[in-house]
């Protein structure tokens, strides 16, 4: 019961998302992985959710604040300069419906929702302002109302854009 639950909520996710979105995109790695050849780095498996994604190795793994590990965040990566970072937040929504999903989202600033169905697995990205620095954020569902996201910034630099769109095309099954 529970699983089907899940079931539910997940494709009502995605269906009240459809709402936001104008269409759901189709994204593959086969199409980006030309271009990712171009960039030094590693798949990598985000924690233990059954997710990797391609890490170039100009990032590194810095040390989570308490307040950050208390946010849910559970690995944060930046560029040895800080201009780039990536961080990967797991949540369990609990008996949160998609619609009020999507209604804390907006409240909290997000825009620019589309869904799509990311190398096989169904995703939802936004953009949302935090601190004055745009960020793009990839939410999968891992199991039963547990999402990972994935949030990129700063996307106001078009380099770090481009960047963190391969490595959203990246995001699949660990193997």
């Amino acid at each position: 019961m529970k699983k089907l639950f899940a079931l539910l909520m997940a494709l009502c996710l995605m269906l009240c998302a459809c709402a936001y979105a104008e269409e759901t995109k189709e994204i593959n790695w086969s199409d980006f992985e030309e271009q990712a050849a171009q960039i030094e780095g590693q798949f990598c498996p985000i924690a233990d959710l059954g997710v990797m994604m391609y890490i170039p190795s100009i990032f590194g793994t810095v040390e989570l604040s308490d307040e950050q590990k208390a946010a849910g965040v559970i690995s944060l990566l930046s560029t040895a300069d800080g201009a780039g970072r990536i961080s990967f937040t797991y949540q369990d929504l609990g008996d949160m419906d998609a619609d009020t999903y999507l209604d804390e989202l907006a409240k909290a600033g997000a825009t620019d929702f589309e869904v799509a169905v990311l190398n096989g697995r169904n995703a939802l990205s936004y953009d949302l302002v935090v601190n004055d620095v745009k960020t793009t954020n990839v939410v999968v569902e891992i199991e039963d109302a547990k999402m990972l996201t994935i949030s990129f910034a700063p996307m106001d630099d078009e380099g770090f854009a481009e960047l963190a769109g391969i490595l959203t095309a990246s995001i699949q099954n660990a193997q």
